[in-house]
């Protein structure tokens, strides 16, 4: 891909692809990507240029402390700080993209959008946004020694699978509405639930499974991400064959065939899980 591409804030209407993308954008079928933390752009060009295609892209880990570098990123013999880097998969079975949210539980119930633009949500069922979560939240029972504020999320469902899943950043009591984290709200008539996360999520890969390659990305929350393992842990070697895993604290982005959407929920999990087994690999060799 390339260094740099449109950042979003040109006044084109949809921002374009990366040369090396453009040039094969017929033939593409899937995308694994890295990006740095302002990759809006990017995320606009291929959900509007690449509808079609299975996309992951990770948001890499901050290395201010490390290289000196915002991010850094390695592209033909140069380091860079900002851009966006991955493989294209061209004329290749669809790979199979799944993100675990387990670590998510429902509360409340299911709503729908009544009324919403840009990135805000005014009611739900006909009531004051903020007034629903307002009253799911004060409504709940929670552990007299639980000190931090419940974080709240908002899926966004498709029967009772959820599609994808958007912060809650703020409410306005006076005005009704919540703010998301994200740039559009779900739109009128979809169907919602606010969500919450366990207390310790667990980091444990979704699954196990080595007789297909696959690609898997971890959200860490901050905190964790500065968490160093004692050095007995760090000693003892765990290899997991055909796989690769990332983790990071600024989340990452999937497409499944809903949409391109950006998870930075410590302890969720995206997997990129290729249509290539151990066997088929082994064969192909050979030959």
């Amino acid at each position: 891909m390339a260094p740099k591409w449109d950042d979003g804030t040109s006044n084109e209407p949809i921002p374009t692809l990366p040369p090396d993308l453009h040039d094969i954008q017929a033939n593409v079928s899937s995308l694994f990507y890295f990006t740095d933390d302002m990759a809006e752009g990017l995320s606009a060009a291929l959900d509007h240029r690449l509808p079609r295609i299975s996309k992951m892209g990770v948001t890499a880990s901050s290395t201010p402390f490390v290289t000196g570098r915002p991010f850094t990123f390695y592209h033909k013999g140069a380091f860079h700080s900002s851009g966006a880097f991955g493989v294209a998969l061209c004329n290749h079975e669809r790979p199979e993209i799944k993100v675990n949210l387990s670590n998510l539980f429902k509360i409340g119930e299911d709503y729908t959008i009544t009324s919403a633009s840009s990135n805000l949500i005014y009611t739900i069922n006909e009531q004051p946004a903020a007034d629903v979560l307002m009253k799911i939240v004060t409504s709940r029972t929670r552990p007299v020694e639980t000190a931090e504020p419940e974080k709240v999320y908002l899926g966004v469902l498709d029967g009772q699978e959820i599609q994808r899943v958007l912060s809650v950043s703020a409410g306005s009591p006076s005005r009704g509405a919540l703010l998301l984290d994200a740039e559009t709200a779900p739109r009128v008539g979809q169907t919602v639930a606010f969500l919450t996360s366990v207390q310790s999520p667990s980091l444990v890969p979704s699954t196990l499974d080595s007789s297909s390659i696959q690609i898997e990305a971890m959200c860490l929350s901050p905190e964790e991400s500065q968490t160093q393992l004692p050095a007995e842990e760090m000693a003892q070697d765990v290899v997991l064959q055909n796989r690769f895993q990332i983790a990071t604290d600024n989340g990452f982005a999937v497409d499944s065939g809903h949409g391109l959407w950006h998870c930075k929920i410590p302890g969720t999990t995206a997997s990129f899980k290729l249509g290539i087994t151990t066997e088929q690999k082994t064969t192909a060799s050979e030959r």
